[in-house]
């Protein structure tokens, strides 16, 4: 979902304005049809969905709140419910778009939204207007003709359309819309009410790779074929204002290599389980050839190294697996702790004994690296075959979506997530997102074998930076899309991550680890 630029939810199905614009569809009998009207969306369905979305599906566009309806006809149910998903996901951002006709004379609450787009149909209050424009800088007015959306079909073509990596439609029922112009539903791919969230995003990938390719596939829906408002390129969220760069930058690269393979590119998100357990005959063959350089996503053999080492507690390792167990088993990856000693740990994993002996001294007394550790267990992971290693610390939990887009990475690219920081695991209440950590590394292993921790550093601090450092001069983008879980150490979750002043909570942050920043941070000078 990174490369979706809105998630637009319908949040009621009426408009101010349906009688006056018989052009637009919201009145029309064949509205929901062809489509499930059961039950409406409540609160806990949007806030569960816009959620998972963020957190699980790699979504980092923005929520909109319309479809074919006047959303500031619920402005009191819009605000509490971005509140409620502001105190679960930080990150998530809001759209406003309205026809501006209900404008309230107190425009000060509309300052929660990121963006705020006026459509003009010429029944506006220019004061209101002038007042929102006044207190909030991402408002933008434009002017848009109906348009013949009422009739869209037309004769069957194979031409592809790119509409799907607008927007993301729920309409006021829970049926998922392929785009704006299928108001009828012809092509839904299911309902929130009805399917799970993984497997209507399988379905999307899917049926989007089958539209938006060289040509529409057989497997495009005929609602697409026959659509007489085909978007060729990337569709924009109008106006410009509103798109993502780095989205319609990164949704752009990723259709050029769809419409330059013969295959489609390997899916951002894992398809979801068979309903049955397939039979003998259903299996696919097991390969017998070389897995290729970079190895298809289901192929790929997946390695996670982590160090656990002295001062960290038996208690953290074992909660380490108990958060990440269900990633590491699904994915049959191999988890190689660094440890000072043979530790217990589940049949998945391993230790990769490094001795103290190997630690680096510095005035007579051995100091700890996390750089030189680090090496260890993925120098071990590449040996055993590893085609992508992903480099965390004791204390990350991942969330689906992170974890299927560090896998994921390319050998063009290391995948560094931000960190969402918080007290304990699955408590959100009072995380923050912190963009200035970047312990987190995923690379392909042809990537690693050139580019490794730099074991220069001793103690803490300026050792990530540095690698970030290695990662630009090699010629790789730092993917920094992902949010990974930091599970604070006590004693420091109130504290901020300062580079150079040290954490007196975090493991072995005394003479063990001590604060090395400004020394470690003339390794980076000297080869910036």
């Amino acid at each position: 979902m990174r490369l979706t630029q809105l998630l637009s939810i319908e949040i009621t199905t009426e408009c101010n304005l349906a009688n006056k614009h018989t052009r637009c569809p919201v009145l029309s009998p064949d509205r929901f049809r062809h489509l499930n009207t059961v039950k409406k969306l409540d609160d806990h369905t949007i806030v569960s969905v816009v959620i998972a979305m963020y957190r699980d599906y790699g979504f980092r566009g923005m929520v909109a709140w319309h479809y074919y309806c006047e959303p500031l006809l619920e402005q009191d149910r819009i605000l509490r419910l971005m509140a409620e998903i502001k105190t679960q996901v930080p990150e998530a951002r809001f759209l406003l778009w309205t026809n501006g006709t209900l404008v309230p004379e107190n425009v000060a609450p509309l300052q929660a939204f990121d963006r705020i787009v006026i459509t003009d149909y010429g029944d506006l209050n220019p004061d209101r207007v002038q007042s929102l424009l006044a207190i909030h800088p991402g408002t933008s007015v434009h002017r848009w003709p109906l348009d013949g959306r009422l009739k869209i079909r037309g004769p069957a073509t194979s031409l592809p359309c790119g509409r799907m990596f607008a927007e993301f439609v729920i309409d006021a029922f829970g049926n998922v819309h392929l785009c704006c112009y299928d108001w009828k539903g012809l092509a839904s791919i299911g309902n929130v009410h009805t399917h799970s969230l993984s497997c209507l995003v399988d379905r999307w990938q899917k049926t989007r790779d089958a539209i938006s390719g060289k040509v529409m596939t057989d497997a495009a829906p005929t609602a697409c074929r026959q659509c007489s408002h085909k978007a060729p390129g990337i569709a924009p969220i109008l106006p410009p204002i509103v798109a993502s760069p780095n989205i319609v930058r990164d949704a752009n690269d990723y259709l050029s290599r769809l419409r330059s393979s013969v295959s489609p590119p390997r899916p951002t998100t894992r398809p979801s389980p068979p309903a049955e357990k397939p039979t003998a005959a259903s299996r696919p063959p097991i390969p017998v050839a070389p897995l290729p350089k970079t190895a298809p996503l289901h192929l790929r053999k997946i390695a996670v190294v982590f160090v656990s080492y002295l001062k960290v507690p038996t208690k953290r390792l074992r909660e380490h697996f108990r958060w990440n167990a269900y990633w590491y088993r699904r994915s049959k990856a191999r988890v190689y702790v660094v440890t000072e000693k043979q530790r217990r740990v589940p049949n998945y994993a391993e230790c990769v004994v490094y001795p103290q002996e190997l630690l680096p001294e510095v005035n007579g007394k051995k100091r700890f690296s996390i750089c030189a550790t680090k090496n260890a267990g993925i120098k071990k992971a590449i040996a055993d075959g590893a085609d992508v290693v992903v480099c965390i610390d004791v204390d990350h939990a991942f969330s689906k979506g992170c974890w299927q887009h560090l896998v994921a990475v390319g050998d063009g690219a290391a995948a560094v997530p931000c960190y969402r920081m918080i007290a304990a695991q699955g408590d959100y209440r009072d995380s923050h997102i912190d963009t200035g950590a970047t312990g987190v590394v995923a690379m392909t292993a042809q990537n690693w074998r050139r580019i490794q921790w730099d074991e220069r550093c001793i103690g803490y601090g300026a050792d990530d930076g540095i690698m970030l450092n290695s990662i630009r001069k090699a010629g790789l983008r730092i993917d920094r899309d992902a949010i990974i879980d930091h599970v604070e150490h006590p004693g420091a979750v109130a504290s901020k991550n300062v580079p150079g002043h040290g954490r007196i909570g975090c493991y072995g942050r005394d003479e063990f680890n001590f604060d090395n920043f400004l020394e470690n941070r003339e390794i980076y000078r000297e080869g910036k």
